[in-house]
């Protein structure tokens, strides 16, 4: 699943809207999702909590307002993190912008995957300040430098593009 929750209307603005985005992934969970990413998150207790599966993942809030959740009965974390590979550009400018990422062991085949969580630099299309291919690059030398060979590789977002 991946999921931008437009935190500032949903949640600042309406209060969670009585649960509507946990309510939406409930619905779509009866088979349940392995991971989850989540852009412009910045409370993914209170997500899952409004689906009734927060006790079901393990969470991670990362920073710049990205989340990822892993089912707990399926797969193992071995290593997780957070690598700044973009910014801005000056004229659409909220920050930097990196790339959250976990590496998970699959519990009954012993299987890795290598997943990537990114919210894409702004303004739409640029690849941000230092273009897309630059970014591009930095997004790969993340899977490069933390996946292992043989690692599938799992990449969500919200690209800005």
């Amino acid at each position: 699943l991946v999921y931008n929750l437009f935190w500032w209307s949903l949640f600042k603005n309406r209060q969670g809207n009585q649960g509507s985005a946990g309510k939406l992934i409930k619905k779509h969970s009866e088979s349940r999702f392995d991971f989850m990413g989540f852009q412009e998150c910045y409370n993914l207790g209170w997500v899952l909590g409004d689906a009734g599966l927060q006790d079901e993942y393990t969470l991670h809030q990362g920073p710049y307002g990205k989340c990822m959740a892993v089912h707990k009965a399926t797969w193992s974390i071995k290593s997780s993190g957070h690598t700044i590979v973009a910014e801005d550009t000056y004229w659409n400018w909220y920050g930097k912008r990196g790339v959250q990422w976990l590496r998970a062991m699959h519990r009954a085949s012993g299987k890795h995957v290598f997943f990537m969580n990114y919210h894409g630099a702004l303004s739409v299309n640029s690849g941000g300040k230092c273009g897309g291919w630059t970014t591009a690059h930095n997004l790969l030398k993340v899977a490069r430098d933390n996946g292992r060979h043989g690692d599938t590789i799992v990449f969500v977002g919200d690209f800005n593009s």
